[in-house]
């Protein structure tokens, strides 16, 4: 649902379902974060990008893949703060 609404132009609900999950004390995954972190890169959240993305490398059952990377580029990309994305890699 996460995704669905990322690429169908609803950010803050993917967004709102995501916080939704964490009241419900439902873990995300992966592709959570996947939908969520292309959520905020297509609606320019950046800053909520990147605190979400902060999130994940915290999460240690997580293993940040190559898609939250590609998100997180694009994410700062679109914004013109490729910077913050080297700084996050780093």
């Amino acid at each position: 649902m996460i995704a669905a609404y990322a690429h169908h132009g609803s950010p803050r609900e993917a967004i709102s379902l995501y916080e939704e999950m964490l009241k419900l004390q439902l873990k995300p995954n992966d592709v959570t974060y996947v939908g969520l972190l292309a959520a905020c890169s297509h609606a320019g959240l950046v800053e909520e990008g990147l605190k979400y993305f902060d999130e994940l490398a915290r999460e240690r059952s997580i293993e940040v893949r190559e898609d939250q990377y590609a998100c997180l580029i694009d994410l700062c990309g679109r914004a013109g703060r490729l910077e913050g994305s080297a700084n996050s890699l780093l």
